[in-house]
């Protein structure tokens, strides 16, 4: 059975998949990303060599992966992405994070809409986009800043870390590893 996409729209994209540009694209993330689906872990496995002592062992079974876009912009190509918006997914996380994606945001967005001013939504806007943490470690970031905005001692903490970077205490910077640590830490001691 052929792939019919609904509409005129789904049909160019799915034309756009098979152009040579996106598949060398895909394969740059998946290289990236080690062919391990990001979502929940499972990976494409190594080919098993057929060495003919190994006929009653069967070989790993592949994981279907998928390249997923995190946001669309008007008129880019698949292949127009930068980095950070690709990632590696198999097929059950990417079908999974195509159905929830947008409610996701949305309620996102609503939230923040409605907790904070403009000037502070910027804030954490700059704060995400620059978020010194490997991209690989997205989980523990947004559980710490979950975890953050939701403990009073850690808030706190924070505060008392801002306080002494505007006096001059401790050097300004992103957000760094051993920053993280330490909030890291305070959550689990």
């Amino acid at each position: 059975m052929t792939f019919k996409p609904k509409t005129e729209a789904a049909h160019q994209y799915a034309l756009k998949l098979r152009d040579p540009r996106w598949k060398s694209r895909r394969e740059e993330i998946l290289r990236r990303d080690n062919h391990t689906c990001r979502g929940c872990g499972s990976h494409d496995p190594e080919p098993v060599e057929d060495d003919g002592y190994q006929e009653d062992i069967d070989p790993p079974e592949k994981v279907a992966l998928e390249v997923h876009h995190k946001y669309y912009e008007w008129g880019n190509d698949p292949w127009d992405y930068p980095d950070s918006a690709l990632i590696t997914l198999c097929q059950m996380c990417h079908d999974t994070e195509t159905v929830y994606q947008k409610d996701s945001t949305q309620r996102l967005i609503k939230a923040v809409q409605t907790r904070f001013l403009s000037k502070d939504i910027e804030r954490l806007a700059f704060a995400i986009e620059h978020l010194a943490m490997p991209i690989k470690e997205h989980e523990k970031a947004a559980r710490l800043i979950a975890w953050v905005i939701t403990d009073r001692v850690a808030m706190e903490t924070l505060e008392n870390i801002h306080a002494m970077e505007n006096t001059g205490l401790r050097p300004a910077g992103d957000l760094t590893e051993g920053f993280l640590q330490t909030l890291e830490d305070l959550h689990h001691g």
